[in-house]
């Protein structure tokens, strides 16, 4: 089961400010991180996965593109929607869809916009809250598998 960790937890109070780095957070379920000007109930966008790998070929710093969660050792850009990651203990949040670089990030720097596309990380949700530490493991909860046989295909009659 495809792993990873937590490398860099941030959350800013409002727009505009700079993220904060935190050593732990709260999840609260069905509404994203404590904290968190993105914090909204039903939201789909509640947290956003940023891999490290991708800040450091580009030279920027872990949470200078507004992510939540920094991951090492996990591709999260290629994590599908709907699946379901556990991180920590309790948490488990959900992959909703890609997030697109906006002009914001040519706020960093010229062209950060460009460089980031289809690599600029994933939106989720949270489905179950929890407490969430620096360097807690993020594991992909494998889905539910079928425990029959499918029903054959039958040729339709000619």
């Amino acid at each position: 089961m495809p792993r990873g960790r937590i490398s860099g937890i941030f959350f800013c109070l409002e727009g505009g400010r700079p993220s904060k780095f935190t050593q732990q957070v709260t999840l609260m379920g069905n509404f994203g991180m404590q904290g968190d000007r993105h914090a909204k109930e039903g939201s789909p966008k509640q947290l956003l996965l940023m891999n490290v790998d991708v800040l450091k070929a580009l030279n920027l710093k872990p949470g200078q593109t507004k992510e939540n969660f920094t991951v090492r050792n996990l591709d999260v850009d290629k994590l599908p929607a709907g699946t379901q990651l556990k991180i920590g203990a309790t948490a488990i949040i959900e992959i909703t869809h890609p997030c697109a670089p906006c002009a914001q990030m040519d706020k960093i720097r010229p062209g950060v916009m460009a460089q980031l596309k289809g690599r600029r990380g994933m939106y989720a949700r949270v489905i179950r809250g929890g407490i969430v530490y620096l360097e807690d493991v993020l594991e992909v909860i494998p889905q539910a598998r079928e425990t029959h046989d499918p029903v054959p295909l039958v040729s339709p009659p000619e």
